[in-house]
């Protein structure tokens, strides 16, 4: 064998070491990565969980928070007196849970809380209110349709500032509820159009029926439309009816689902409403009818009907002085509901 043979044999030789080594290299080098990366997939795995946890308890903690606040809310409305009587508005020790309510809404940013805060706060802009106009302290049926009228324009004005101002928050957001709730939250309308459009139809009609029969016990049938009173009993309907529903159905629903509104507005007239001697009977045919107005998105059909109710019942509402619910003042109370 010459001795370039020799040479070129022992170049092969080197050669493949360095390819051999080389390879190893590559197979250690991709070991030691794959070693790495399932190493940060586990830390990775390990946080994301850490962080389901600890969202998992944070809804559990909100979801507990807000079911104790809205029994103080409850509880509040039991010990309020009616906004239908002759006595002006006043600030009582109770209308503190209002920092209860903001200062929940300020570490969850849930509109509900502030809804909740409304009448308290009203309370103190209409004790400021009528400070500055002495004439609204008056206990007499023109200055109660005004003190009336501004409280309804009040509660307007911040459900308005609330649902322009505050992203709302569904019920369950963010969480398996989330799924399991859908068939009670607001995309009912979506999944059940021709039920949507059904109860706009009706709401649209018997709200335009109501007006005609209200009118018609207000005028003395049709023959006397300048009775005493008249204008602000429509200007009241208007305020309270827009009102109740930018509140409810606007604000509290969309921070909600449908189901959940009309149980809290029900159970809300059973501690607080003086519409119907049964308390319970009372919160049953509310919490129906709110859930049926929560049915349709449509905001003018839902104000017109509740308007129409309210004109149909002004006169419940406000009594003519000398009547006897005008003269003594009729509060339910949260323990008259369990009697």
């Amino acid at each position: 064998m010459s001795a370039p043979d020799i040479d070129d044999s022992e170049d092969n030789l080197r050669n493949s070491g360095t390819t051999s080594n080389a390879v190893a290299i590559d197979v250690f080098d991709d070991a030691g990565e794959e070693e790495r990366n399932n190493e940060k997939e586990g830390n990775n795995n390990g946080n994301n969980k850490k962080e389901d946890n600890h969202q998992k308890r944070w809804h559990m903690f909100s979801s507990c928070w807000y079911a104790f606040v809205t029994i103080c809310y409850w509880f509040y409305r039991s010990q309020a007196p009616s906004m239908f009587t002759p006595d002006i508005f006043y600030v009582r020790l109770q209308d503190a849970v209002a920092l209860l309510f903001v200062v929940s809404f300020a570490f969850t940013r849930k509109a509900s809380y502030l809804v909740y805060a409304i009448n308290p706060v009203r309370n103190c802009l209409m004790v400021a209110l009528q400070e500055a106009i002495p004439s609204l302290q008056h206990k007499k049926v023109g200055p109660e349709f005004y003190r009336n009228i501004a409280s309804a324009l009040t509660q307007l004005s911040c459900a308005m500032l609330i649902y322009y101002l505050v992203k709302p928050q569904p019920i369950g957001t963010g969480t398996l509820l989330q799924e399991k709730l859908h068939c009670m939250g607001t995309d009912f309308e979506d999944k059940r159009a021709s039920a949507k459009k059904a109860v706009t139809f009706l709401l649209t009609l018997t709200g335009l029926i109501t007006v005609v029969l209200a009118l018609q016990k207000q005028s003395r049938d049709f023959t006397d439309f300048d009775i005493e009173n008249h204008g602000w009993k429509i200007l009241f309907s208007l305020a309270l009816g827009a009102g109740e529903e930018v509140t409810w159905r606007d604000v509290y629903m969309a921070d909600n689902n449908n189901s959940i509104q009309a149980f809290t507005w029900g159970v809300n007239h059973v501690v607080a409403g003086v519409g119907m001697s049964n308390p319970w009977l009372y919160g049953l045919v509310s919490g129906g009818y709110a859930f049926t107005l929560g049915i349709t998105d449509h905001r003018v059909a839902r104000c017109l009907h509740h308007a129409a109710v309210e004109y149909f019942v002004i006169d419940n509402l406000i009594k003519p002085a000398g009547h006897d619910t005008w003269l003594a003042e009729s509060v339910r109370r949260l323990s008259s509901a369990f009697l």
